[in-house]
């Protein structure tokens, strides 16, 4: 008898860590939320990856897990309403930042935007958050991995991406998931997103601007294939060099509009 899985992400570390193929990866799986395991790798340099692959991968292990039966549909997710009160039970580092993003009161900047609540069933997903998104344009914007110190480029990388797979695979659901096309959230009527990760300069040890190629490759093919009326992006993107993690409101807000991105090949 089949059951529901627990995560409507259920499976994706292994496909990652898979598709990653560490050289005798040390610790528990998954290896690529260990930053040795993701220093070995990025040291290695260029490497033949199939972004393509990877994110059609990603996916359809997402389809594989959702029961239609099973959903709890949450108006929470995809929403535009920033969040001051991040959970208490979340330490990260990154929040505080998060917080006084938002804080700015920028009609521009988003923040803790749930990606998956309900997908299988009332509580799993609830935590998968979008860190920050910004709204570039008319229906363009950008979805944000907030990263100050912890992880590494890999994991942060990877969580942007299940987002944006999740992100696909909402748009191409609407109906089943019981969106009224007349009413969608905002952030569902996109017509471009850009997948980001946000750091300060330092975060970013290797040059790692031939994997944030393969990415961007992929999720640029993958998401055209889909059809349903919105492009995507993979960036590494920085903060100004100048910029600090304490610094006062009118130093952030200057910060934001001097983001940049990480590499340049």
């Amino acid at each position: 008898m089949s059951t529901t899985p627990i995560s409507i992400l259920c499976g994706v570390d292994d496909i990652i860590d898979e598709w990653v193929s560490f050289s005798q990866p040390e610790g528990k799986r998954p290896y690529y939320h260990h930053k040795k395991n993701y220093q070995r790798w990025a040291a290695r340099g260029p490497q033949e990856l199939d972004g393509l692959r990877l994110t059609q991968a990603i996916y359809q292990r997402i389809a594989t897990n959702w029961d239609p039966s099973s959903i709890r549909k949450s108006k929470e997710n995809w929403r535009w309403r920033p969040c001051l009160k991040v959970s208490a039970h979340n330490k990260s580092a990154e929040v505080p930042l998060e917080r006084a993003v938002v804080g700015l009161k920028l009609a521009e900047w988003t923040n803790h935007v749930p990606t998956a609540s309900g997908l299988c069933g009332s509580n799993p997903g609830k935590h998968r958050c979008v860190d920050l998104v910004r709204r570039t344009g008319d229906l363009h914007y950008e979805f944000i991995e907030l990263k100050v110190g912890a992880n590494n480029p890999l994991y942060a990388a990877m969580e942007i991406l299940q987002y944006g797979m999740l992100y696909l695979f909402t748009r191409t659901h609407l109906a089943e998931l019981c969106y009224n096309p007349n009413t969608l959230p905002e952030l569902l009527q996109a017509i471009v997103v850009h997948l980001r990760v946000l750091a300060p300069t330092n975060y970013y040890k290797y040059y790692l601007w031939w994997f944030e190629d393969v990415l961007n490759k992929g999720i640029s093919k993958y998401a055209a294939r889909h059809n349903i009326g919105v492009s995507m992006s993979f960036r590494f993107d920085r903060f100004p060099d100048w910029f600090q993690l304490q610094s006062p409101p009118v130093v952030l807000a200057k910060a934001l509009q001097g983001i940049a991105p990480a590499f340049t090949p």
